[in-house]
C-alpha cells in the first residue's frame, strides 16, 4: 500500500482501505482482527491514517523481513528472477508498460524497482493449540488481487 520510498500511497490500496473500517467491528465480534500493513517507515503511516480518517489499525513493517518472507515485498537484488502465474518481474521492469510508468509517478517512487518493490495480498492467521498458523495468502499481482484493488479504478478517467 505504501512503499518504503514513496512519497504518496497507492490509490487503489487507499481506495480499499477507505472502506474497511465499518467492517473491523463485525470482525471483531467474530473474535478477527484484521489490519493493514505497509513497508514504510510508521511515521508516514500514522500520519496518512489520519489525514484519510481510518480507524483500522495500521502497522509498519519497514526494518523487518515479514513483507518479504510472506512474498509482499521485493529486494531489488532478487527482482529479476522473480516469475508468479503469468507475472515476470524482470521483464516488467525491462519492458515497462506506460501504466506502470504513471504508477511509478503517481505514488512519487524514485524509480520503476521502488514502484514494484511492494504489493497488496491478503494473509490470514489463526491461532491454536497456542502456535499462530498461516491459514491463507494471496500473493501480489495474483489474478485475485487485482479485481480488488483496480478494478473500478481501470473504469475511471485519467486525473489530469
Amino acid at each position: 500500500m505504501f512503499g518504503e520510498e514513496w512519497a504518496v500511497a497507492c490509490p487503489g490500496c487507499s481506495s480499499l482501505a477507505d472502506g474497511l473500517g465499518g467492517v473491523v467491528v463485525h470482525l471483531n465480534d467474530r473474535d478477527v482482527t484484521l489490519l493493514c500493513m505497509s513497508h514504510a517507515p510508521l511515521d508516514k503511516l500514522v500520519a496518512y491514517k489520519r489525514r484519510r480518517g481510518w480507524t483500522v489499525p495500521y502497522v509498519s513493517a519497514h526494518g523487518g523481513d515479514f513483507l518479504f518472507d510472506y512474498g509482499y515485498a521485493f529486494r531489488r537484488e532478487e527482482m529479476s528472477g522473480i516469475v508468479r502465474e503469468e507475472f515476470d518481474m524482470g521483464r516488467l521492469l525491462r519492458e515497462a508498460p506506460q501504466w506502470l510508468r504513471d504508477y511509478r509517478e503517481e505514488v512519487g517512487a524514485p524509480d520503476l524497482a521502488s514502484a514494484v518493490s511492494v504489493s497488496a495480498g491478503w494473509s490470514v492467521f489463526a491461532m491454536g493449540d497456542g502456535a499462530v498458523y498461516n491459514t491463507y495468502r494471496v500473493y501480489p499481482h495474483s489474478r485475485l488481487i487485482t479485481p480488488l484493488f483496480s478494478g473500478l479504478l481501470e473504469l475511471l478517467p485519467k486525473k489530469e
